[in-house]
């Protein structure tokens, strides 16, 4: 009886360890799934900055060339009309 139960003893470690590898395994395979999600969100993000940053460049580059086109347009006291026009409208 002594060495049915030390077959048995010995069935139990096998299949424990067994089961403690696998998840083992799983945990190193959803370790991997997290870093592979982590990589491409870090992508995405980098997909956006570049998409986003160089906005204000653009919007200031407008703003230069609208107001080279009003200068070019309008003359001072023109201008200064214009201005005084928004202000009252602005209050």
């Amino acid at each position: 009886m002594t060495r049915r139960m030390g077959a048995a003893v010995a069935v139990i470690v096998c299949a424990t360890q067994g089961a403690a590898l696998r998840g083992d395994e799983a945990q190193d395979a959803r370790i991997r799934a997290l870093a592979d999600q982590v990589q491409q969100l870090v992508e995405r993000v980098r997909q956006l900055e570049q998409r986003v940053l160089p906005r204000p460049a653009s919007l200031r580059q407008r703003f230069e060339a609208r107001v080279a086109q009003d200068l070019a347009t309008y003359s001072q006291p023109e201008r200064q009309e214009i201005e005084s026009l928004y202000q009252d409208r602005k209050t």
